[in-house]
């Protein structure tokens, strides 16, 4: 069972996260709107995840990011977004976020985020990636 706390901006996506994730190899053992308190989990809850908001992992330049990895350097940090560019996934992985992934995916490609992120992968999926590099020409 991959231990995981969940903090976002709002409490409708804490409660979707949690939700989604109901009854699958992750068990969340907390969820937060407030950005110290998501650090407050991590350092006292040492979870193996922390599944974070891409609103909250922005305010003060992913300062979310880098407190949770503070408190429980353990802890792999997944940005959840409504949609990919290439500045936010950068930056996120950039200040030690583990999986940078968009919102349109399963249960169980969290799941799968959340196992490759404790095995120490850094990912991001397709459509972030698509729309990180939209508009992108190869060098040559």
């Amino acid at each position: 069972m991959i231990r995981a706390i969940v903090a976002a901006k709002s409490s409708i996506v804490c409660e979707g996260l949690r939700g989604v994730l109901a009854g699958t190899a992750v068990q969340v053992l907390g969820a937060t709107t407030s950005p110290p308190e998501a650090a407050e989990l991590a350092r006292t809850l040492s979870p193996d995840v922390a599944f974070l908001g891409l609103h909250m992992a922005e305010l003060q330049r992913f300062a979310t990011v880098q407190a949770i990895r503070r408190a429980s350097p353990a802890t792999a940090v997944i940005v959840v977004s409504l949609e990919g560019d290439a500045e936010s996934l950068l930056e996120a992985l950039g200040q030690g976020a583990s999986c940078y992934l968009c919102c349109d995916i399963s249960a169980q490609s969290l799941v799968l985020a959340a196992e490759a992120a404790v095995q120490g992968f850094v990912l991001a999926n397709r459509t972030a990636l698509r729309g990180s590099l939209a508009g992108r020409t190869p060098s040559a």
